[in-house]
């Protein structure tokens, strides 16, 4: 009896060991899960913030929009985990040429990777989506079909840079679906666009205004020089003498 008391007592203990363990365990496993999410939250936050960053940037170091351009979409690809990207540029100044990016992509995915893709049938897919954007001024997604680097591609999404009523730029991102993080993502990158739209909207107005300063200037200075020629004035001895007249 005492040997069967014993052997009782010691399997419950090793049941309750179990248990403990296992709910141990379990907690460590959910500690463990919120520790990687939070650790994941902190990096997209960082990503995101640099992103916001570095449009800030742009309106205080003043760089030209189509060499800017590179900068935003690598870090979108970046914070989106998105493959692949592509970008045009439209100019205010129409006597400017329309500059077309090559196909990007995400170094972070496919570091040291030749890029090999149909040239003809991605310039068709951006020269229709395209079309969309202008012809409707807002984000565009579309299903397409393509193979990048062996790589399966369905879906472009098209991000317009709209400044001043005109659209000055648009961002092409490549992705094989939408995952619930990249739809997030999407709400930050149109976000940190109107943003970028703003920036340029005030450093067109900057530089209208510092052209007009430039020509008032200028058209001040010929007016003097006008003046001179037309009224000579010369200095005799405590008199001022104009055109023959005597001016005390």
């Amino acid at each position: 009896m005492e040997y069967e008391a014993a052997f009782q007592r010691e399997r419950k203990a090793r049941k309750n060991a179990e248990a403990i363990l296992e709910q141990k365990s379990r907690e460590l496993h959910f500690v463990n899960l919120a520790l990687k999410e939070n650790v994941d939250s902190l990096h997209f936050a960082v990503r995101e913030n640099k992103f916001l960053i570095h449009i800030g940037r742009y309106g205080l170091e003043k760089p030209r929009f189509r060499d800017f351009l590179p900068t935003i979409v690598n870090d979108m690809m970046h914070l989106s985990d998105m493959s692949f990207a592509a970008f045009a540029h439209f100019p205010f100044d129409r006597n400017q040429a329309d500059t077309y990016s090559a196909l990007l992509q995400n170094l972070g995915q496919h570091e040291e990777q030749a890029l090999e893709i149909n040239s003809n049938e991605a310039k068709e897919i951006i020269n229709e989506v395209e079309h969309h954007v202008k012809e409707r001024k807002t984000t565009h997604l579309q299903i397409i079909d393509l193979v990048i680097n062996g790589k399966k591609i369905d879906t472009v999404i098209a991000l317009p840079v709209i400044s001043l009523d005109y659209i000055s730029g648009i961002i092409f991102l490549f992705s094989q679906g939408l995952t619930d993080k990249q739809n997030q993502v999407l709400n930050v990158f149109k976000t940190g666009i109107k943003q970028l739209a703003i920036i340029m909207e005030h450093r067109f107005q900057e530089d209208r205004l510092l052209e007009s300063y430039k020509e008032i200037t200028s058209a001040n200075e010929a007016l003097k020089e006008a003046q001179k020629e037309a009224y000579p004035i010369r200095k005799n001895g405590n008199r001022w003498a104009t055109f023959g007249w005597d001016c005390p």
